[in-house]
């Protein structure tokens, strides 16, 4: 559901429930929050247009809100300290160039700081996981707590995939695949799916929001959560955690994030439906939830804070605030590379140091409305 229904959702509740159904939202006060420079609701397959009217500054209830704009970084402000005017000042220079890519006044064409690059010698895959991952090889180096504030990002699945195979190949431990059990519910004028659709057809679907048939997992490994199971233990959609163990019906895995990390966890195998596919059929995957999370989407990314950032860049980003989330992940410049692979968008660029920038300007203008 997009950010524009969930609020008219809302209000049409709370009017329901309230019994006021001519005040917004039946008189309460509500609190919401968010950024427009991040990026905005996915809409599949949806134009610019679409993704636009699917925001919350679409809706009808927009102008009827009091709006309060906050200006300053809390990243990076929480790495500010007393009487270091030098680091004060670098880090008010990285907070104001930050909210140039926001805006999209830095233009479509985004130069990359020198401090943000790897140094050219290291300009490669393999320089960009080891300078956010160090040696993989090294005694320690997979300690949860090193590791818990570390991550690549990169626009899209397949590269994030390309991302996870090379670290898993860097790990010393041995490696253990586990495969799913598919099946399928029949479903109306499909009486014989489980016939006209093989196993082995099913064992080869990649569907977003599923863990995949194979899943090649080794001790110290870093996963991410794709389902909400337990929310007190802090077992969200999107929770990042360490390999400790690998069973055939269960895993034993340390959390990296959120406030209960550093406890230990233990995942069973469960079934899984994904929720949106252009199957005629239900389907259903029994696996645990889990898929290798060293490299990470931006947008999957986005609300989360590391301490140490590498963003790769095989192709431009192609969504607003793509290139603003992948730059602001961290509040301290220092600990933020780039790895840009794609070919120069311009004759005068130096490749390698130049990136895209997409930021769809109605959404300010809406806003500010």
């Amino acid at each position: 559901m997009s950010d524009r229904r969930c609020l008219e959702k809302v209000d049409e509740l709370c009017r329901d429930i309230i019994g006021v159904p001519d005040v917004p939202f039946g008189g309460l006060v509500v609190l919401a929050s968010g950024d427009l420079r991040q990026t905005l609701p996915v809409v599949k397959r949806g134009s610019r247009a679409a993704v636009i009217a699917a925001t919350i500054v679409s809706s009808h209830l927009w102008p009827l809100l009091t709006k309060h704009r906050l200006s300053d970084n809390m990243r990076v402000l929480r790495l500010r300290r007393d009487g270091d005017d030098q680091l004060a000042q670098q880090l008010q220079v990285y907070a104001d160039w930050l909210l140039s890519v926001g805006d999209g006044t830095s233009g479509k064409i985004l130069r990359i700081p020198p401090t943000m690059l790897l140094p050219p010698r290291n300009r490669n895959l393999g320089g960009l996981i080891r300078y956010v991952f160090g040696d993989l090889t090294a005694d320690g180096a997979m300690i949860a707590d090193r590791l818990m504030g570390r991550v690549i990002m990169t626009p899209l699945n397949k590269h994030a995939e390309e991302i996870n195979h090379s670290v898993m190949k860097l790990l010393p431990t041995a490696g253990q695949i586990c495969y799913s059990a598919d099946s399928i519910t029949d479903s109306p004028g499909f009486q014989d799916a489980s016939v006209e659709f093989p196993i082995e057809w099913l064992n080869s679907l990649d569907i977003a929001g599923l863990p995949p048939h194979v899943l090649n997992l080794k001790i110290g490994a870093i996963v991410m959560l794709l389902r909400n199971m337990n929310r007190k233990q802090g077992l969200m959609n999107g929770t990042r955690l360490q390999i400790t163990a690998i069973q055939p019906r269960v895993l034993r895995a340390t959390l990296l994030t959120g406030a209960q990390r550093g406890t230990t966890v233990l995942l069973p195998r469960i079934s899984l439906t994904p929720s949106d596919t252009n199957l005629p059929f239900d389907f259903t995957r029994r696996q645990f939830p889990v898929k290798i999370a060293w490299g990470i989407t931006i947008n999957k990314g986005q609300g989360q804070t590391y301490d140490v950032v590498g963003i790769f860049l095989p192709q431009p980003v192609f969504s607003h605030g793509q290139a603003y989330v992948a730059a602001s992940r961290s509040g301290d410049p220092n600990k933020i590379a780039f790895l840009i692979e794609h070919d120069s968008l311009a004759e005068d660029e130096v490749k390698g140091e130049h990136t895209a920038n997409v930021v769809y300007s109605e959404v300010f203008t809406r806003a500010s409305r």
